[in-house]
């Protein structure tokens, strides 16, 4: 039997000594309450020694009790904790309960049920309207700028099919998708602290937070946690990052090929690249959201590094036009490497990669005058504009995470491709070892191949025929075929940096990207009629038909597979799940996340504690001789820094025991000590650069309006 702890309290107190034989848990509620339609802030003050307790919203509707999203959600152990929910309801609540069931271990006691009016009902729908008025704004102008109606069609009907998976009430639940959801989760409670950018997130680990923000890059998952933030289910909130992630591929696509090729060239591989095997198999098989959203941004690399070699240098007279004529002629570019930065850092490793290989392909171009400044430019651009981010991430790595000694294990060829994979024209969603191809795209590229062959006079050929070759390149790293493991063998150096890919087939999606412009050099470069009065028209439309079936023949696959269902609340994550928790301190023991109560050192005595969130207030003193410690329940990051309520004595976070935040103690202490994660100023500095840049580049791109024109050497 635990003892009593709080006999001179009022509250509500359990224990296993107040269950019967037999029993596995006590249910208790709060008195019932009738509430208006509307949304209320449901708080409640607890303590507890055990695990598993948990806690739910219930409201009698229809002559039966119903459940709110919270429902069955954990309660983490310790003492003076705050469990804080959100409901809302268009409808009136009649006996409105918080249901609390005790487990049997330990005990628990509940000092305070808050059940406060919000405006976040309000506010969401707001927000809604708000959206829903701009949105048909937007389609009013753009339907007063059309010049085809045929392009709108072709673009929507693209979306439409790539979206296809998200329209109803459950969704694709891919191999990644849980890890994502919490991520969004993470933001969007690392906002409603007042964190900005958000570095490390409260929500993980049941309060110790985790460095996922710091090392891998949440900037556009920004858009699903505000919906979060107004209160849309996390499975919603993560619909609406599909679709605008599949909207920007469709849209960027479309630019980045139209300022290179022809209209019909253009229209075939939009089609191709937006409706790639690839790109749909990350998003609803693997829910892979780095590198489908990385993947949007390749088409603008391509052109940027085209513009960069073939424009030639302008002969305006002033620097000032010189220098916006320049810039814009780097800013796909800056926007496609940056864009791959905000996105996915495994992607923009290859990317830079594969830039390399292209550099040393043309390397007399590479190093002359006009083009070596341009990239100097790109490079430098790039690094202000992604310096909130990648220095603080370079900056961290001296922090003994274990991001880099995870991947170095990784058996790249046993995650590398076979030919029947490679070259599956229409992949199977349905299938554990999952097909991942390039598909139609290897259509063209065999075409171009054949013209290669029959010396044909081609257009675009030296294009076509770089594209083709790093195309195949990509194709021939992914498989088998490339002794991945006899390279990484070599030294512990080569294997740290390649070992990071993990999976070969990585490379599909910039080989997509690279074909699919093999695809439109082919379709630019084949005669009226090729042969048997078969025309350009029909060869595209046929590569656009095959696109299109392969698409829906995976949504039907993926429709009657058994990857589907419903995440709408907190109850289905786990904030301990980090899937390969490569962003963990070398030294922590993951065992720990099942304790949030602080850790005494010799001679410390804990007075009381309580934690908010990513702020932890404690009470304590040092009677001892010595200088103690105490040890927080928040994993060890530098940036944990504890001030005197009073005196604004500061004491400055170190690595504790199995990996939590220690705050040296000297001997006599007595006082309180609130704990928090504060950035250092060099991060600040980067967010201000990042910031300025941003401005200059808004102010040149604003100064001048950008005509649509076709750009040729």
């Amino acid at each position: 039997m635990d003892s009593f702890p709080y006999s001179d309290q009022s509250g509500l107190y359990v224990d296993n000594s107040m269950m019967e034989d037999g029993t596995e848990s006590v249910d208790v509620s709060s008195p019932s309450l009738d509430l208006p339609a509307g949304s209320y802030t449901i708080e409640i003050q607890y303590s507890g020694n055990g695990t598993s307790n948990q806690y739910s919203c219930d409201y009698y509707y229809h002559n039966k009790w119903n459940a709110f999203e919270n429902e069955n959600v954990g309660l983490t152990d310790g003492q003076n904790m705050t469990a804080r929910t959100e409901v809302s309801s268009l409808t009136k609540l009649n006996d409105f309960q918080v249901q609390i069931s005790y487990n049997g271990n330990g005990y628990l006691y509940i000092s305070e049920i808050n059940v406060r009016e919000s405006h976040a009902l309000v506010i969401k729908y707001l927000v809604y309207f708000v959206l829903l008025f701009l949105g048909l704004d937007l389609i009013i102008r753009f339907y007063h700028s059309i010049k085809d109606p045929k392009d709108v069609c072709a673009k929507l009907l693209l979306i439409f099919i790539t979206c296809l998976p998200i329209f109803g009430n459950d969704l694709p639940l891919g191999n990644d998708i849980n890890f994502h959801f919490e991520r969004i989760e993470a933001l969007a409670t690392g906002i409603r602290e007042g964190q900005l950018p958000v570095r490390i997130s409260s929500y993980w680990n049941n309060g110790y937070g985790y460095a996922s923000s710091l090392y891998y890059n949440d900037l556009f998952l920004l858009i699903p946690a505000l919906f979060r933030l107004i209160g849309t289910s996390v499975q919603n909130a993560y619909k609406v990052y599909i679709f605008a992630a599949n909207v920007l591929t469709t849209y960027v696509t479309w630019y980045a090929f139209r300022k290179m090729f022809s209209h019909r060239a253009s229209l075939v591989g939009t089609v191709l690249y937006v409706l790639s095997p690839y790109r749909l198999m990350c998003i609803y098989r693997r829910a892979a959201v780095g590198e489908y959203t990385a993947m949007a941004f390749f088409p603008l690399v391509i052109l940027g590094l085209f513009q960069i070699y073939t424009v030639a240098q302008s002969k305006e007279n002033t620097r000032k036009k010189c220098f916006e004529n320049e810039l814009h002629i780097i800013l796909p570019a800056v926007i496609g490497y940056s864009g791959i930065i905000s996105s996915h850092i495994i992607s923009t490793f290859l990317v830079v990669l594969l830039t390399v290989i292209f550099f040393f392909a043309n390397i007399k171009k590479t190093f002359s005058k006009r083009v070596i400044g341009r990239l100097a430019a790109l490079a430098f651009t790039v690094f202000c504009l992604n310096a909130w981010f990648l220095i603080p991430l370079f900056d961290s790595f001296r922090n003994g995470i274990q991001a880099i000694g995870k991947a170095q294990k990784a058996d790249l060829e046993a995650n590398s491709l076979s030919l029947l994979q490679l070259f599956n024209l229409f992949p199977d969603a349905r299938k554990v070892k999952m097909d991942y191809s390039v598909g139609v795209c290897l259509i063209g590229a065999a075409v171009w191949i054949a013209l290669a062959i029959t010396k044909r006079e081609r257009k675009d050929q030296k294009l076509g025929n770089i594209c083709t070759g790093m195309g195949l390149l990509c194709l021939f790293l992914s498989t088998y075929l490339f002794p991945w493991n006899a390279i990484t063998a070599i030294g512990t150096g080569i294997s740290g940096i390649l070992g990071n890919i993990q999976f070969p087939w990585r490379f599909l999606g910039a080989g997509t990207a690279l074909l699919t412009i093999t695809c439109m050099c082919t379709v630019e470069s084949m005669p009226d009629a090729v042969c048997n009065g078969v025309s350009k028209k029909k060869v595209s439309g046929i590569l656009c038909v095959l696109s299109f079936l392969a698409a829906l023949f995976m949504n039907y696959n993926l429709g009657n597979s058994d990857y589907w269902g419903t995440v709408t609340g907190p109850n289905a994550l786990n904030s301990t799940d980090l899937s390969g928790a490569e962003y963990l301190p070398n030294q922590t023991d993951p065992s720990i996340f099942q304790s949030v109560d602080p850790v005494a050192g010799d001679g410390v005595v804990i007075d009381h504690y309580h934690k908010d969130g990513g702020t932890l207030e404690i009470a304590l003193e040092n009677s001892g001789a010595e200088e103690s410690y105490v040890d927080i329940p928040f994993l060890y990051y530098p940036g944990y820094i504890g001030t005197d309520a009073k005196t604004d004595e500061k004491f400055i976070g170190i690595s504790g025991e199995s990996g939590r935040t220690r705050l040296l103690l000297p001997s006599g202490y007595s006082g309180t000590i609130v704990v928090r994660y504060s950035e250092r100023k060099l991060w600040r500095a980067a967010d201000l650069l990042s910031l300025l840049t941003a401005a200059v580049l808004a102010v040149v791109i604003g100064r001048r309006k950008l005509q649509p024109r076709q750009l040729r050497s």
